[in-house]
């Protein structure tokens, strides 16, 4: 992914401001608002022929990388880069970002056995940068489809259960087994150890809520 000399970690970098100045002028289209540029940087400001009691800003929030966070490792994939483009967003204007907080990575090692280290770096940066953090509970595995740069499966104590009851994956006619997900089928089965699919996201969430407390606006 990345050329010898650092030429790929540039092109991606340069990719991201690409994606940038592209939703910004979306947004001019949509929103009757025009992208100025000051110091290489695209921001939005409202149209001169708007009125200012019918000009609303629109919040914009970017998406991150989806290995953000490293799957192995728990931690900050490129802090040094994220960091970097965090503070390019805030003065291009962005609002805030959004991160998926993947299953497989936060509950790894076990059933309740959450790990938060690399989202607790990520808040930190985002933090220090001024911006505001959307989060997504990403129950399902990443990699495999068009756009994955990684791949994060599953929690492993969770895919050793389909070895032995392939029927909590969602099956076609085939009987191909797409294991990206549980099946809604299986919602309410206790299955886990005790525990429905329902029971296990609705912990997951709990357990994010009270670690994240502090950093929740009321």
């Amino acid at each position: 992914e990345f050329a010898p000399g650092g030429t790929g970690l540039r092109f991606r970098q340069t990719m991201n401001a690409w994606c940038i100045r592209w939703l910004l002028s979306l947004l001019c289209v949509l929103y009757n608002v025009r992208v100025e540029c000051i110091f290489g940087i695209s921001r939005l400001v409202a149209q001169r022929n708007v009125p200012k009691n019918t000009y609303r800003p629109v919040p914009l929030f970017v998406m991150l990388q989806l290995d953000t966070v490293h799957p192995q490792k728990n931690h900050l994939s490129t802090p040094d880069a994220l960091k970097y483009q965090l503070l390019e967003l805030k003065r291009a204007g962005a609002e805030g970002v959004m991160v998926d907080v993947w299953w497989g990575v936060v509950e790894a090692q076990g059933p309740k056995q959450y790990n938060w280290t690399g989202y607790d770096e990520l808040v930190e940066l985002v933090e220090q940068a001024g911006l505001k953090l959307q989060c997504v509970m990403s129950f399902h595995q990443c990699g495999g489809n068009v756009g994955d740069a990684c791949f994060i499966p599953l929690p492993k104590w969770v895919v050793e259960v389909g070895d032995g009851n392939h029927d909590i994956f969602y099956t076609d006619a085939d009987l191909n087994r797409n294991r990206e997900s549980l099946s809604l089928g299986v919602d309410t089965q206790p299955l886990f150890r005790g525990r429905t699919p329902l029971d296990m996201y609705e912990d997951f969430m709990r357990a994010f809520v009270e670690h994240f407390r502090d950093k929740i606006p009321s």
